[in-house]
């Protein structure tokens, strides 16, 4: 993979804006999920693919009754780590996964006592940051790749089972930082 430089720039107001740059690695692939009721094996699910970024034909890596969602690339680019419904019915138990970048070796790294999903890498790759849901509490926890040292960061309680979830983190380009959307719609 080779680097570029690709600018930033943010504004909460129409009048001033900030403009930063951070280096990246371009990726030679895309991991995306898709509904494709015309693949061949479809079995009414939604599956993670991968394509060139040159156009080549997209190669799907999940094959199972499951739904899964939410792909995000190692640093490194040699695996992906994706959230999946347990029981191929959309949130019914929740759960992130890893697997090698060709969909081999695909492991859960989530307990079955919380739903986890919108998994995404620290900028190092030892960490995955999510967002997760137990019987009680709702939140954004960080735990090691392989799953082990599951730390709340940010969680709000769940009254009588109900409570709104903070959503989608996302690691700031050093690591220090992770941005997520608020039950409230804030950043």
């Amino acid at each position: 993979a080779t680097e570029d430089k690709v600018v930033f720039t943010s504004s909460v107001d129409a009048t001033k804006s900030d403009t930063s740059y951070v280096t990246v690695k371009k990726m030679e692939w895309i991991a995306f999920s898709n509904w494709d009721e015309f693949a061949p094996g479809y079995h009414g699910n939604i599956d993670i693919y991968r394509v060139r970024t040159d156009g080549e034909k997209p190669t799907r890596l999940t094959t199972d009754r499951a739904n899964e969602f939410s792909p995000s690339w190692s640093p490194d680019g040699s695996r992906i780590v994706f959230d999946r419904d347990g029981q191929g019915t959309p949130g019914v138990k929740l759960h992130v996964v890893t697997m090698n970048a060709d969909g081999s070796n695909q492991v859960r790294v989530n307990s079955d006592t919380l739903r986890a999903w919108m998994p995404d890498w620290s900028p190092d790759g030892a960490k995955i940051a999510v967002t997760f849901r137990s019987s009680d509490r709702a939140g954004i926890a960080i735990m090691n790749a392989d799953g082990s040292n599951f730390t709340d960061l940010y969680s709000i309680p769940c009254a009588g089972g109900s409570c709104g979830v903070p959503d989608g983190p996302n690691w700031s380009p050093n690591g220090s930082q992770i941005a997520f959307t608020n039950t409230n719609g804030s950043v």
